[in-house]
């Protein structure tokens, strides 16, 4: 694993553990404009360490290998969003 990774979680698994579920946190994080239409982060919260990005590959059956990326919150983001859940919604 990649040392600058170490302490990041997924957005997924964050959902999971306050218990609302992946896709309406991730509906929650686009509504108040933290994460792009395609679930990534605005710049702004990448260089404020909120979030990291990872690539992510993955291949047809003829062999073309694509690439994406996958956010991951790092713990600062992870408490940022935490504290906005807890705020708005009264989940955490």
């Amino acid at each position: 694993m990649d040392p600058k990774l170490y302490g990041t979680v997924s957005i997924g698994y964050l959902a999971k553990a306050a218990g609302i579920g992946q896709n309406r946190l991730f509906k929650f994080l686009r509504e108040k404009k933290i994460l792009m239409h395609n679930n990534l982060p605005y710049q702004r919260f990448l260089e404020e360490d909120y979030f990291k990005l990872i690539p992510q590959h993955w291949s047809t059956p003829d062999g073309i290998i694509h690439t994406y990326f996958k956010s991951v919150c790092t713990q600062k983001g992870a408490d940022y969003v935490n504290r906005l859940v807890d705020k708005e919604l009264g989940l955490f």
